[in-house]
């Protein structure tokens, strides 16, 4: 049992650290490391939020700005692999009326190139009471 939890402890430490050198690399000199960065912390996801808001108040602006962004992203259920057009559908979806909403949700599952993965866990991520029910 004592191994399990260092393990899980060791784990849990690793991928902190990992994001941790993420968020820092948002400020990084090149675009490659910058979009890395971005990347690894929005298929992190939920597991990110916590470090993104710490930086909400950094006084570097290229960071404050990142975080801002990706948390937003994150919590729309966007992730790296997410298509580029579907991302303003999913931003769109949030804010529409009921009427719109259909319509935006029609085209986001007709589009071939949007994997219906992406549409799911998008509105899983924007209506939690709506996704996979787990029984404790």
């Amino acid at each position: 049992m004592i191994r399990l939890l260092l393990l899980v402890f060791f784990v849990c430490s690793t991928v902190s650290a990992d994001l941790e050198q993420s968020v820092s690399e948002l400020s990084a000199g090149t675009f490659q490391q910058r979009k890395a960065a971005r990347n690894d912390l929005l298929d992190a996801g939920l597991d990110a939020i916590p470090l993104l808001k710490k930086h909400l108040n950094s006084t570097d602006p290229q960071l404050r700005s990142h975080a801002r962004t990706l948390l937003h992203l994150i919590n729309l259920g966007i992730r790296s692999d997410t298509p580029q057009k579907a991302i303003p559908l999913i931003e769109a979806f949030v804010t529409a009326q009921p009427n719109e909403q259909e319509e935006i949700f029609e085209t986001l599952i007709s589009d071939r190139t949007i994997p219906l993965s992406t549409t799911f866990r998008a509105f899983v991520q924007i209506f939690p009471e709506a996704g996979p029910q787990h029984s404790h």
